[in-house]
């Protein structure tokens, strides 16, 4: 007896010691590297910089474009899907709100991990993830009958999903915050965040390709593959902070020591505190101009997502094909690529760094193309082509404007922290609009999603505004 309870210890004791190991290992893999002594050799430091920075903004761009390959198939496979399973707009609607929910809340969570991982291995681990979510979610369909049971496992694996994406804008947020300066950060941020536009654009052309081709199933066995090669090519090419490289900070590089934003200075704590969480309550939890932000944040991602994921469906119930009402989306998303590089542009350019001026722009012109849309008073299919172009353009501006601005309105010490606690806000609205959409559409037609986005870009109009001085006043130190 005793031996046995002897060997039976030796067991369980084995068991804690691999478990241990396994956690000790993946604590290394994913711990944020040490600072390396600064090169002092200027042609090296210079070559190093130019190397990684252009890679950042490279893989930075194809990442977030392949991000979105994965999470708005789901928008072009919705008829298809539909129609095979004998679905609704709610049930539809159901599944994009699971997503929305988890991406929300795992954006905040995923931003402080991300704050203090290693962007190399932080950022290929979030793809090889959302390519096992992807394949999951469309290999399920195997195993459940059309029915209750199979709408509660794909929404739970689009969840997943959700959560896998939101590993994904975090780590560039630290890259851009790391290897950028604030003079220079504005049009960068805005170039990498209109690879969302072309994100949809590509969403649009695999899926609608492989659901003419395979059926539906195929529109996320694609994005499958291609996240898991993108994981790979992340992990071979991407460094994490110039420091770990033995670089000096970007601020240094630059000669741009004095702070002319919040987020220059050293980066080992730009406001002079060493406790992170202490950074994170001032510069965050306590910060008004990044609540007023987060709310136009909000309205933004309701009608941004609420047009992304139901226009598709309102053009084919309108008498449009499926790769006709693509083909508009896909307008839509292009517009949009311009309209974000031009308001980081202006912004930079025109408003020397000031970013709620070109907010307040795109959401009066952002207003004024739903309305017309809805109504369309001049009964013209053109016209009607130029309303969501518009609306293209000025919420893909707005998203990239407004969440560059909820970034260099803390600190560089909480700059992933910032955007995921900004994320999580916005697509919990975001999860409300797209059930919340459905509903609407269900109940009163398409009119009362349309006013359901308006009334969230009057309020965006508000917060916004009531924004303006605090940013000047911040921006002016």
């Amino acid at each position: 007896m005793t031996l046995c309870f002897l060997y039976i210890t030796f067991l369980i004791a084995v068991k804690k010691i691999k478990e241990g190991c396994i956690l000790v290992i993946m604590l290394k893999f994913f711990k944020e590297p040490e600072a390396k002594e600064t090169i002092q050799d200027k042609e090296k430091v210079d070559k190093l910089y130019k190397n990684y920075r252009w890679k950042i903004m490279f893989y930075g761009y194809l990442a977030y474009v392949v991000s979105y390959v994965g999470r708005k198939n789901l928008s072009i496979a919705a008829p298809s899907i539909c129609a095979s399973l004998g679905w609704t707009n709610e049930n539809i609607g159901t599944v994009s709100s699971a997503f929305y929910l988890t991406y929300g809340v795992g954006k905040f969570i995923n931003g402080l991990l991300a704050d203090r991982s290693n962007v190399r291995t932080f950022f290929s681990t979030a793809f090889i993830c959302v390519a096992i979510a992807s394949f999951c979610f469309a290999f399920a369909a195997n195993f459940f009958a059309p029915g209750t049971a199979l709408l509660y496992a794909l929404c739970f694996l689009w969840a997943v999903n959700g959560w896998c994406q939101s590993m994904t804008f975090p780590p560039i947020a630290k890259s851009l915050s790391y290897w950028f300066t604030n003079s220079e950060r504005g049009i960068r941020w805005s170039i990498i965040s209109s690879s969302h536009q072309v994100g949809v654009v590509f969403a649009g052309i695999i899926a609608n390709l492989a659901i003419s081709r395979f059926g539906w199933q195929s529109a996320f066995y694609a994005p499958a593959i291609i996240s898991a090669l993108v994981g790979i090519l992340i992990f071979t090419q991407l460094r994490d902070k110039p420091t770990s490289l033995g670089l000096p900070t970007i601020e240094e590089y630059k000669g741009e020591i004095k702070s002319n934003g919040n987020l220059d200075g050293k980066a080992k704590n730009n406001d002079g505190e060493s406790n992170y969480f202490k950074t994170f309550f001032k510069h965050i939890l306590g910060n008004p101009l990044v609540w007023l932000l987060i709310l136009c944040y909000v309205g933004n991602y309701v009608i941004r997502t609420g047009t992304e994921d139901w226009l598709v469906r309102y053009f084919v119930d309108h008498g449009d094909s499926l790769a006709a009402a693509t083909s508009k989306i896909v307008v839509l998303s292009s517009i949009g690529i311009a309209g974000s590089i031009v308001g980081g542009l202006i912004s930079d350019k025109v408003f020397k760094g000031k970013r709620t001026p070109v907010n307040l722009i795109l959401l009066c012109f952002l207003a004024a193309a739903l309305f017309l849309f809805a109504t369309n008073p001049f009964k013209s299919k053109i016209f009607e082509l130029i309303y969501v172009s518009v609306i293209g353009m000025c919420t893909a501006g707005l998203q990239s404007l407004i969440g560059l601005c909820i970034v260099e309105s803390s600190a560089k010490s909480v700059a992933s922290s910032a955007n995921g606690f900004a994320g999580m806000f916005s697509y919990i609205g975001a999860s409300i609009a797209a059930i919340g959409t459905g509903r609407m559409i269900d109940t009163f037609g398409w009119n009362g999603a349309f006013i359901f986005w308006e009334i969230a870009a009057v309020l965006a109009i508000v917060f916004n505004l009531i924004a303006m001085p605090m940013e000047n006043k911040l921006k002016s130190r």
